[in-house]
């Protein structure tokens, strides 16, 4: 048991572990043509998988076995990788720390003492959720499984008010307020009927900046250790690689191929790109890009695609994001066709880029925690999210006013972050331990249903340096900037999307930028030509859109008409096709997405 993973992995569509002995249980699935099969039989507990089908790829397993422990691996561990004794270890002393990288859960059984051990990754990339009510006992990674074996189904009005006013649940909260999301970085354990007995936290958030280290030294320690990662997340076989008009997948490409590495013959890139318009910049910038490598490369235009793919985008996503976010569903199938993994720079951008509180002196400017938590809320809240509180939520609810729950549940939130002296990084690590984990991860499970994604700003090598770097050299996105114009200058000549000029030509940016845009702007007027920005309005506003919206936000006999008149969203919607705006874009996306998921599973 000492050796490194010799297993071969399996995929599975799902896990659930329910704590009963009822053989009469109606498990959900993902999609249609699955089915739950009982792979295991315990004390008072029955572990179930399901089968993958070709709408859901599900998750890699890899299984071990000791003479205690029954061990299961589900995802993706990077880097060095312990071996199943190490692993055994950790899981005995749950107050270890514990640095394993990756994209994963760790699942695990001790016959000895009838637990179950549940470790999240740092980030809690994969989700994974446990019921607290008086129904049955479950722990699966499906949401509506667990919901539907163990839930009262009661809503939870505090996590509702963050999910309309921010587009995401805050903390552990769900749909349901006795089904739970198990939280990043944590060891968990539950005895052999389900009750969850400790949980401990194995990491915590950190941030030292060496200020001993030069400007350069950092920047070369960065692109080695990039390229480290990037070459391990490529060694072979089939891979996607999304490319868009901004810096993060530009960098990935730019470690990925740069002229010194020997890419691996088995190794076959397939790239892609999407807008919302034939001549779209953010396709064209990526052809260039992808040129410039030699990529192949396939560019798309984004057509309505949401009611069709409604049931599939709710299985995917569980309900728990904004139904027009996840663009990558209008070439799933593509992807599903052309690749095994999917690399993904999500969060890069968050990572090399400040929050708007970094300092170029230091000490640093310092901020109590009510100036945090304030300028955390008007980061977050979106604009329409008061109008769905106001009239989706009972007027009885205990927290009469929106602001006064979400500075509450935020205030709660905080203590994981207060510590750090940096207010820019605190900023940084909240958006990561709430934002990404809430708000980022469901769309990934797009991804996954096709081929299964490798995240590369997750992987905590990088993550650990850059809690190293002084908040300065972040700003306006100064370090990533100059890793492509030193290590990739064909890449940095190349236009940065959100500013119409390359790398090397933004120290002209009042100079170029502003007039060129208020000329381009003009001939848009000129011309009356229409530029959709946003999915919503490729999705909304057309025939196929508002029969969509009609159907699923108007027929007679929706459970959304619980909670809203349906003269009132008739009303809504009239004046969102009169002027449709973002804030009434945001409206109707949520209350698809909500109307969607009461409909499904709730």
């Amino acid at each position: 048991m000492n050796s490194k993973y010799k297993w071969n992995p399996q995929f599975i569509g799902d896990l659930i572990i329910l704590f009963n002995k009822d053989e009469k249980i109606y498990l959900p699935t993902r999609t249609e043509n699955q089915k739950w099969i009982k792979t295991e039989n315990g004390k008072s507990w029955q572990l179930w998988f399901a089968t993958t089908v070709e709408k859901w790829r599900g998750f890699p397993l890899y299984t071990a076995a000791s003479k205690e422990w029954k061990l299961l691996i589900l995802g993706e561990i990077y880097g060095e990788k312990p071996s199943v004794h190490e692993i055994i270890q950790v899981l005995q002393n749950p107050e270890n720390t514990i640095n394993i990288n990756g994209h994963f859960l760790i699942v695990a059984y001790n016959e000895r003492t009838d637990e179950w051990h549940v470790i999240t990754s740092r980030f809690g990339s994969m989700h994974m959720y446990y019921a607290t009510g008086e129904g049955i006992k479950a722990i699966g990674t499906f949401f509506p499984s667990v919901a539907e074996v163990s839930s009262c189904k009661k809503l939870d009005w505090r996590g509702l008010i963050s999910f309309f006013t921010t587009g995401f649940f805050m903390g552990n909260l769900t749909f349901f307020s006795d089904v739970h999301i198990l939280r990043p970085a944590t060891h968990y354990i539950f005895n052999g009927y389900g009750h969850l007995v400790k949980k401990s936290r194995y990491w915590e958030w950190w941030h030292a900046p060496n200020y001993r280290r030069s400007y350069q030294e950092t920047l070369e320690e960065f692109a080695w250790i990039f390229h480290k990662v990037l070459d391990e997340m490529t060694p072979h076989g089939k891979i996607a690689l999304p490319i868009s008009g901004g810096l993060d997948s530009r960098s990935t490409v730019a470690g990925i191929t740069r002229p010194e590495r020997k890419i691996p013959s088995d190794l076959h890139i397939w790239s892609y790109s999407y807008g919302y318009s034939k001549d779209s910049i953010e396709t064209k910038i990526a052809s260039q890009v992808a040129k410039a490598r030699k990529l192949n490369f396939a560019s798309y235009t984004i057509k309505p695609y949401i009611f069709r793919e409604i049931k599939y985008i709710l299985a995917w996503t569980e309900g728990f994001e904004d139904i027009t976010q996840p663009r990558q569903v209008f070439v799933r199938d593509e992807i599903a066709k052309k690749a095994d993994f999917v690399i993904s720079a999500l969060w890069g951008d968050v990572w090399m880029d400040d929050m708007g509180l970094a300092s170029q002196k230091h000490p640093l400017t310092s901020y109590d925690n009510d100036e945090i938590v304030d300028y955390i809320l008007n980061r977050i809240k979106k604009p329409g999210g008061d109008w769905l509180v106001h009239n989706l939520i009972p007027g009885n609810f205990h927290i009469k006013k929106t602001e006064s729950a979400l500075r509450e549940l935020l205030h709660e939130e905080m203590r994981h972050f207060f510590t750090i002296e940096d207010p820019d990084f605190k900023i940084k690590a909240f958006k990561t331990e709430h934002w990404s984990f809430r708000w980022s991860f469901p769309p990934l499970r797009v991804y996954q249903s096709a081929a299964f994604p490798r995240l590369v700003f997750y992987d905590t090598r990088l993550a650990d340096f850059f809690a190293t770097v002084p908040s300065s050299f972040f700003i306006k996105r100064r370090l990533q900037i100059d890793y492509l114009k030193k290590y990739s200058p064909d890449l940095a000549k190349i236009t940065w999307q959100p500013y119409g000029l390359n790398l090397y030509q933004l120290k002209y940016f009042n100079n170029l930028y502003i007039p060129v845009r208020a000329f381009r702007k003009l001939q848009r007027i000129i011309g009356r030509r229409k530029i959709y920005e946003r999915n919503w309005e490729v999705q909304f506003l057309n025939e196929e859109g508002k029969n969509g919206l009609t159907k699923w936000i108007l027929q007679k006999g929706l459970r959304l008409h619980e909670f809203i008149s349906p003269k009132k969203l008739s009303n809504f919607l009239l004046d969102f096709y009169t002027h449709p705006t973002r804030e009434k874009g945001y409206i109707t996306s949520m209350l698809l997405t909500f109307s969607a998921w009461l409909e499904y599973y709730g």
